[in-house]
């Protein structure tokens, strides 16, 4: 606290920095002279691969998806027709069996089964 007052005899209490006279009238002016002048720059022409790319972009996308999903379902499609020809072999070979077992007696069945 005291080198706060030491502070304030030395400099008093007058904020230390000021602002130049006219400084915020004469703002605009001085800035506009610092800014370089434009530079015309010439405007680019359109060509047609710039106008089309982004339809070409778009068929690219929609032909990656519809390919993709259709092959990520035909996986789908072979695997399951795959379990569905396991799962009728199965069904076939366990009807065998039951025919099987109606014709034949238990000791039959049973060594059947163990095989």
């Amino acid at each position: 606290m005291q080198e706060l007052d030491e502070i304030k005899k030395i400099y008093g209490n007058k904020p230390p920095f000021k602002v130049p006279d006219n400084y915020f009238e004469q703002f605009t002016q001085n800035m506009m002279s610092q800014l370089p002048d434009k530079e015309a720059r010439p405007e680019k022409v359109a060509t047609l691969w710039m106008r089309m790319r982004p339809l070409i972009y778009l068929a690219a996308m929609f032909a990656i998806a519809l390919f993709s999903v259709n092959w990520l379902t035909r996986e789908h499609r072979e695997g399951s027709s795959a379990k569905a020809n396991i799962t009728l072999t199965e069904r076939d070979q366990d009807v065998q069996s039951a025919s099987l077992a109606m014709t034949v007696d238990e000791y039959a069945l049973c060594e059947y089964l163990s095989e």
